[in-house]
């Protein structure tokens, strides 16, 4: 079996990797689009300000679709995905570092909420991380 690591190419052998690449990106596009679409309901229910959910909101449909670029059959090109995997754990990072440190002015419902989705995206990295 050939890695990637022995190819001398700039393209991954795209068994798993395309999948979760693919999977962040639908994943992240939908949270993007309900952060748009709801952002009154959200802070209302999780706290923070619309404005910032908005901006949230802007910036995953941003990263979605540079996501789903990399995910395209025509080219998943290594860089793209190591930029996605370094995005994802700066994403867990901060999202923990905001739980914890009480930012944004969230409700215990938002609390749990910004610790949850941390972990879908850290499942995610990591999985791109392994099949990359």
């Amino acid at each position: 079996m050939t890695s990637v690591a022995d190819r001398s190419d700039s393209r991954i052998d795209m068994g798993s990797v395309r999948f979760w690449v693919a999977a962040d990106a639908a994943i992240t596009g939908a949270n993007a689009l309900i952060y748009l679409a709801a952002a009154p309901v959200i802070v209302d229910l999780m706290g923070s300000q619309t404005s910032d959910v908005r901006a949230i909101g802007g910036f995953l449909l941003a990263f979605a679709a540079l996501v789903a670029l990399v995910a395209a059959p025509t080219a998943t090109p290594r860089f793209g995905v190591r930029v996605i995997i370094a995005v994802n754990a700066v994403w867990v990072l901060a999202s923990l570092a905001v739980a914890v440190g009480g930012g944004l002015g969230l409700t215990a419902l938002g609390t749990v909420w910004v610790v949850a989705q941390a972990g879908v995206v850290g499942v995610l990295a990591v999985q791109q991380y392994r099949t990359r």
